[in-house]
């Protein structure tokens, strides 16, 4: 009777002692994955970027455009209303009379817009092109060509551009990423906008010149990174298309 008794308490021991061991395991399961889960994400804060969205300038300083430029604006700001702010000129074509390319951004709606005024020697009013620019068609990849002889007719780089207030903060970034940076001379014409991902990117409009024996001038989006501890890089460098602005969506 005696060993029923004991051999009944060891059985009842041994599913006791199974059953916790067990439940014990399945506990410590999720905590590895906490751990790893926080170790993936410490790592994505080192490796840089990740994606997210862009927000547009809060608020342009309204650029200050050259005197012929100017004339043409006001014209159109005068028969079509003031809602486009001016912030960068950025090249011409010469036509019948002359094209002026303008990124600016629409007061209504907060949107980044490209404005080509049409100016026509045949019609008293300026016409215009008015087309959506979204900062993230710019920040991957390497962007157009840059061709070193001009077509004629084609969209020529302004030589007088006109810069907007860019921030202190967004300067900096800028600054620090192309210090070192040869082979392009660079120069910041408009605070795009910023995208906050394991730091921030910051979205620049610039001209450029490359340093050649005859000097390549072109318009492009210059993309900088700045990490968490602030560090910062030239993420990407897109020539653009001048010629697509004047082209209805």
């Amino acid at each position: 009777m005696m060993k029923k008794i004991l051999a009944i308490i060891f059985a009842v021991t041994m599913v006791f002692c199974f059953t916790a061991c067990g439940s014990s395991d399945s506990s410590s399961e999720p905590a590895d994955d906490q751990e790893t889960t926080a170790a993936e994400e410490e790592a994505t804060a080192e490796d840089g970027p990740v994606s997210g969205g862009w927000e547009v300038v809060a608020d342009p300083a309204e650029a200050e455009l050259p005197d012929e430029v100017k004339a043409a604006f006001d014209n159109f700001s005068e028969n079509y209303g003031d809602d486009f702010v001016p912030m960068a000129y950025y090249g011409y074509q010469v036509t019948e009379g002359m094209n002026y390319g303008i990124l600016g951004k629409s007061k209504a709606d907060n949107e980044l817009q490209t404005l080509v005024l049409i100016k026509n020697p045949k019609y008293e009013a300026v016409d215009a092109i008015i087309n959506t620019f979204n900062i993230a068609d710019y920040t991957d990849g390497s962007g157009a060509d840059v061709s070193a002889e001009a077509l004629d007719g084609g969209w020529q780089v302004a030589d007088d551009y006109t810069t907007a207030e860019i921030p202190k903060e967004a300067f900096e970034a800028y600054d620090a990423a192309t210090a070192e940076l040869t082979g392009n001379d660079l120069h910041p014409m408009a605070y795009l906008g910023s995208q906050v991902v394991a730091g921030t990117n910051y979205a620049f409009l610039c001209h450029s010149s490359l340093v050649t024996a005859e000097p390549v001038t072109s318009i492009q989006v210059v993309t900088v990174y700045e990490d968490l501890e602030g560090n910062c890089e030239v993420l990407n460098i897109n020539t653009l298309d001048l010629a697509s602005f004047a082209e209805e969506d």
